[in-house]
């Protein structure tokens, strides 16, 4: 119930004419939630091992970056393995290429075995390196998957963080 009311207030926006308060989404899509819980994450300043990085500016959702992860996530659970680069070479760029993205910078968060998107994101932004990409200051686009293995490896989880191409 906790997590639920933090995700409510953070979906909480306000009529930029009036500035009145807009009533949360009852329903809030799981891209809405994953979208706030990552703007959240970089709207703090916070040390990703050792080092200091000031608040980012949100991201904004990317439905090609969502679908590079999902065939990461697919293509790791379909062929047994766990790793930025599959088997067959492809990697974070040219996964978003072949989802139709043309990107400046791109960046990769993968996980499994974490149950649900607040877990997952206490694990990134615990590991240095993880936690540098979720507050990387290029980055201006998002887009995360999860997809359940079916196995004991649980749920995968897929972040790309990118910036397109002017």
């Amino acid at each position: 119930m906790r997590y639920f009311l933090i995700l409510a207030v953070l979906l909480m926006g306000c009529n930029t004419t009036t500035n009145t308060p807009i009533a949360p989404n009852p329903n809030p899509s799981i891209e809405n939630l994953m979208l706030s819980s990552i703007n959240t994450a970089r709207a703090l300043s916070r040390q990703c091992g050792g080092v200091n990085y000031p608040a980012v500016l949100a991201l904004a959702w990317n439905a090609k970056l969502e679908t590079a992860g999902k065939t990461h996530n697919q293509d790791m659970i379909s062929n047994n393995y766990f790793d930025h680069t599959s088997p067959t070479g492809s990697t974070p760029a040219t996964r978003a290429t072949s989802a139709g993205y043309v990107y400046s910078i791109i960046g990769e968060n993968i996980a499994y075995g974490y149950p649900t998107l607040e877990a997952v994101m206490t694990g990134w932004l615990k590991s240095p390196g993880h936690c540098k990409n979720i507050m990387g200051a290029s980055y201006t686009e998002v887009g995360l998957a999860q997809t359940n293995s079916n196995s004991n490896k649980g749920i995968f989880w897929t972040m790309v963080l990118a910036k397109p191409r002017p």
